[in-house]
């Protein structure tokens, strides 16, 4: 006889329901995991889930000390279209001993609300399975979740636990922070419940008006549950088991992407997991994948057990509608990317229910839509246009500031606004192509310093030479996909202009890495073949030199005196294709700071630009003093002579395009561009 049969002697059945629901709470967990060991029999069987079956974790939470659900499952194979399982029996009778069980509290109520037709349908509709055989498609007519494909044992847990729930906040006789609690053990008991009521408040707001996050409270033997009803959805109801030394829950989800966001969540918090099963079985919950696992936090003392009661209750909230937000979220980006922007959201404590209630999906297509010029096109994605990492920082962006908004009461239309802003400014920054003109600009700091480290430092000139022609190649891609890009989307037209300037940069500075190798490569025994031919000096042969025309070392090496002035005008070059890189950069975030000083520090490195070309004039002309105040050979001459000339020009192009951008700047500010310097 059980506990309660015996009380039940003794008075009025009102004593007797705090036990029976704690009684059907605890037959609740049985029968999910009942259903589990159906579902994985028939996985079993098809083989698409291994035979060696390890429910350990969840006879321990549930109750049940012998092994033989592992061996249902291991032992059930397929015979035509019956699924053979011994001890099929046994499964059948405990399934429908628990279904009794947790609506007995329901049925002592007044309002029946037809419990007990349905526990006797159901009951009766589970069959003999005495033959230790049952077919797919019966499985599915007990485990399914899907209300459009009639009644099920699983849904009508489901309901019962909800109004059981309901009927258990009636009886409490105490109120916990908003808990509702009833037999509680003691003050530690509260004090575990005020733990995560702590976490629930702490990100509860994120929820706004929609149902959830109800909690209830109460002692069953050993340990204290936990429940709570995180929203409207049937399935989505939480048991946390809190022993002396551990917290444990088990979750299950028909969606598998959610189960796993849950997953992570808890796992960053401590938690660890086990005994995780995904199974898609056709004809099993509408198709959906169903996931359960079981999530373990250690505790060595109160302290412990708190931290992890109070995050397991502040996560609770986030996933209140994620798989509406996920799918949202998918239209805009794909969908791994949406998962990810969901994991962000969550962890930056803002969520994405505020995004769901100020438009969702509709709030980003009306802020794609409002920008002009052809950026975004029908069909077109947030990250095809403007790349993952753009996009996904900029929905992040939205979910919080829709959040932020509206947590302080402001209107949707004010996150509407502000959304439009951040994708003007993004797209401003982005879809310009500024992106392409910075690394642009990077491949010329490379070759740049490359040259300076040769003249300056004694680098490997054949080496330089080398990488310089696979730089000035990845610049050459930046300028072709600029010019691509300009034929899709016309604002990208004015970048792509400058692009081409800057690419004469480019050239100029590979030029002089090539020059700079041909000189070190002759002057170190390399072959003649690679110097142009006006560079060939022919002379007579003697034992032991040169063959005619193949110049010595001494005839190609740079002079000594050249080599201070040439340093001198590789340094002043890296030193304006810095500041072309600080101009560029400055450029591309004006649309989205608009400061007045920014405008200022752009002008400010134009001019720099202009001080250093005048600078590597002066510079060229110094070479050319330094060649004629000593002995030179012809050679030697003419590769430090075409030497300074690449890194002058390279110079000279740069200016020119820093007045284009400098113009392109002023003009976006509704300033008059002023003359070139």
């Amino acid at each position: 006889m059980l506990k309660e049969d015996a009380v039940a002697s003794l008075g009025p059945a009102g004593l007797l329901l705090p036990g029976r629901i704690n009684a059907a709470l605890a037959a609740n967990d049985r029968l999910k995991f009942w259903f589990t060991v159906l579902q994985a029999a028939l996985a079993q069987a098809t083989g698409q889930t291994p035979a060696n079956a390890d429910f350990s974790r969840e006879r321990a939470l549930t109750g049940i000390a012998q092994p033989w659900p592992e061996a249902l499952v291991t032992e059930a194979r397929l015979d035509g279209d019956q699924l053979l399982v011994p001890g099929l029996a046994r499964l059948r009778d405990a399934i429908a001993a628990d279904l009794r069980l947790m609506a007995r509290p329901l049925l002592d109520t007044a309002a029946d609300a037809g419990w007990q037709a349905r526990l006797d349908r159901l009951c009766a509709g589970l069959g003999d399975w005495a033959d230790g055989a049952i077919a797919p498609a019966a499985i599915a007519a007990v485990t399914h979740g899907d209300r459009d494909a009639g009644d099920s044992a699983h849904l009508f847990v489901m309901d019962m636990h909800k109004a059981i729930n309901r009927l258990a906040a009636g009886l409490a006789t105490e109120d916990i922070d908003g808990a509702h609690g009833w037999r509680l053990g003691g003050d530690d008991d509260r004090e575990r419940v005020r733990a995560f009521m702590r976490g629930l408040h702490r990100t509860a707001a994120l929820k706004f008006d929609h149902p959830g996050l109800d909690t209830a409270a109460t002692r069953d033997g050993n340990r204290l549950l936990i429940q709570n009803d995180i929203g409207t959805n049937d399935a989505h109801v939480i048991v946390i088991h809190v022993e002396p030394a551990r917290v444990s829950l088990t979750y299950s989800d028909l969606h598998a992407p959610r189960f796993e966001f849950f997953r992570r969540r808890l796992e960053a918090a401590g938690g660890r997991w086990t005994a995780a099963r995904s199974t898609v079985t056709p004809g099993l919950n509408a198709g959906h994948s169903h996931v359960v696992g079981t999530a373990v936090f250690e505790a060595d003392g109160p302290v412990a057990l708190d931290r992890a009661l109070d995050a397991i209750g502040a996560e609770l909230v986030f996933l209140i509608d994620w798989n509406r937000a996920r799918k949202q979220l998918g239209r805009l980006v794909d969908k791994p990317l949406a998962v990810t922007v969901l994991d962000r959201a969550a962890r930056a404590g803002h969520g994405h229910m505020a995004f769901l209630r100020a438009g969702g999906d509709r709030l980003v297509f009306a802020a794609m839509q409002a920008i002009d010029g052809g950026v975004f096109r029908l069909g077109d994605t947030l990250d095809g246009v403007l790349g993952a990492e753009a996009a996904g920082d900029f929905l992040v962006q939205v979910l919080g500031l829709a959040a932020r908004a509206l947590l302080a009461g402001r209107p949707v239309s004010l996150v509407e606004d502000e959304s439009r802003v951040l994708l003007a400014r993004l797209v401003a920054r982005r879809t310009a192509g500024w992106e392409l003109l910075a690394d642009h600009a990077a491949w010329c700091h490379e070759l740049a310093r490359g040259l300076g480290d040769c003249l300056g430092h004694g680098a490997d000139a054949a080496e330089l030479a080398r990488r310089a022609r696979r730089w000035e190649r990845a610049a050459d891609e930046c300028v072709l996909a600029a010019r691509v890009g300009a034929e899709r989307q016309p604002r990208r037209a004015r970048v792509a202009h400058i692009l081409g300037r800057a690419d004469d940069v480019a050239d100029s500075l590979e030029a002089a890495a090539f020059i700079h190798g041909l000189a070190a490569g002759a002057s170190a025994g390399g072959r003649p073949d690679a110097l142009p031919p006006g560079a060939l000096v022919l002379g007579t042969a003697t034992p032991g030199e040169a063959s005619p025309g193949v110049p010595t070392p001494s005839a190609t090496a740079l002079p000594d005196a050249a080599r201070g002035p040439l340093h001198a005008l590789a340094e002043a070059t890296v030193g304006a294709v810095r500041d072309w890189i600080r101009a560029i950069e400055i450029a591309r975030q004006l649309p989205a700071t608009g400061r007045a000083d920014d405008t200022d520090a752009l002008l400010d490195i134009s001019w720099r630009i202009a001080a250093a070309e005048r600078r590597c004039d002066e510079l060229w002309r110094d070479v050319r003093r330094a060649l004629l105040a000593g002995p030179c050979s012809p050679v030697a001459h003419q590769l430090a002579v075409e030497l300074a000339g690449h890194l002058e020009d390279a110079t000279d192009h740069l200016l020119a395009a820093s007045h284009e951008l400098r113009d392109l700047v002023l003009a976006d500010a509704g300033a008059a561009p002023g003359a070139s310097a």
